[in-house]
């Protein structure tokens, strides 16, 4: 009985080895992309009044958050969103924020600066990039790889500081190549919220 003591020890100290380097999935409770697809390609103009694409941020992990100002879920969410990006930007995310609103940049602006979000908001009042990315109801997100590819697609209010969502973003951010993986190789554009 005393060989298998030391027995049992090695074996629970295998598991905890192959669960330590075992690669991290992502949290399930996010709508992964079967087979990531290239993400569509957008230029819309920021609050400034500056032409603003998803090319811009070329190797980054990109969060697109479709939201609009009348949508209580959506100014709810913002502030996790927020928290999101200045945790997690200098680790190569961006956060971009895509208003679906028609009545123009001046209530947009109101509700940027009252709820002191400091990442890009963009501008898409024809609705034809929340389209693009079959945005079927507000708050929408994508999250899409350093490749270009999208991984994620979210409909509905999320707490984008919880355990699920921070998981996903890491898991992308650190993953070795491709969808959202290895060091980031480029960075935001000047005046783009860092």
């Amino acid at each position: 009985m005393a060989g298998f003591v030391p027995m049992r020890a090695l074996l629970l100290m295998g598991l905890l080895l192959a669960a330590a380097t075992a690669r991290a999935e992502p949290p399930a409770a996010f709508g992964m992309v079967a087979v990531p697809e290239p993400a569509p390609a957008f230029t819309l103009e920021d609050l400034a009044g500056h032409q603003t694409g998803l090319a811009d941020f070329t190797g980054r992990v990109v969060v697109v958050n479709f939201w609009a100002t009348w949508c209580v879920p959506c100014r709810e969410e913002m502030p996790h969103l927020e928290s999101l990006w200045r945790t997690y930007r200098d680790r190569g995310l961006v956060v971009v924020g895509v208003s679906e609103d028609r009545g123009g940049a001046k209530r947009v602006r109101k509700d940027v600066a009252r709820m002191g979000l400091t990442f890009p908001v963009l501008l898409d009042p024809k609705g034809e990039v929340g389209r693009a990315y079959r945005v079927t109801g507000l708050p929408a997100t994508a999250l899409i790889g350093r490749d270009g590819r999208l991984a994620a697609r979210v409909i509905g209010y999320r707490d984008w500081t919880g355990p699920d969502a921070t998981g996903l973003v890491r898991h992308l951010l650190e993953a070795p190549g491709g969808n959202g993986t290895g060091p980031a190789t480029a960075s935001a554009p000047d005046g783009l919220g860092r």
